[in-house]
């Protein structure tokens, strides 16, 4: 999955520490989806902790996952059907969003020419992938569905209702606002 992490951005950081970093990040696993995004969340804001002695005192590299005070330095991947298999089923998740390697956004998009297609079975693919390949959602941070007219965003944990509509920067205009005006 992700080997990315130095970037540039951990430059002070010893090699090995950051691959031990990349190995605890790999090696999050519970029985639970949501216990194994939550585990994710914590160590990319507060960063990965790997141990080391000095002086006869235990300290801490903190490895950082995402540059967040220079988005520049990171490593941004948009891929279109990235096919995850799990549980001997292959699944092809419509666009996910990869920073550093790390899988941060999964988008389910429905064909607006479809009259069947709806945000709710946009959303009801996503609770599919969560079923079945549950890996993928340790590192979500974003779910988008859309419809192809409209766009809405929710957290992995979130239920249907909870799925808000996409807004611009502003917070006023609706996505479709904008090509529209």
């Amino acid at each position: 999955m992700f080997t990315q992490i130095g970037c540039g951005f951990n430059p002070t950081i010893p090699y090995d520490a950051q691959e031990q970093a990349i190995q605890k990040v790999l090696r999050i696993y519970s029985p639970e989806l949501l216990h194994n995004n939550e585990t994710f969340h914590q160590l990319l804001v507060e960063k990965v902790k790997i141990p080391y002695q000095q002086d006869g005192f235990e300290r801490s590299y903190e490895v950082a996952l995402i540059d967040f005070e220079n988005p520049l330095n990171n490593v941004f991947l948009c891929v279109n059907q990235y096919t995850i298999v799990e549980k001997n089923q292959n699944k092809r998740p419509d666009v996910l969003l990869f920073v550093n390697g790390l899988p941060l956004v999964v988008i389910e998009l429905k064909n607006a020419a479809d009259e069947n297609a709806t945000m709710r079975k946009a959303f009801d693919q996503l609770q599919t992938y969560k079923s079945t390949i549950p890996s993928l959602f340790t590192y979500n941070a974003i779910c988008v569905i859309s419809d192809g007219m409209e766009c809405k965003a929710g957290s992995v944990s979130a239920g249907y209702s909870r799925f808000m509509t996409w807004k611009t920067a502003d917070g006023k205009k609706k996505h479709h606002d904008l090509f529209h005006s």
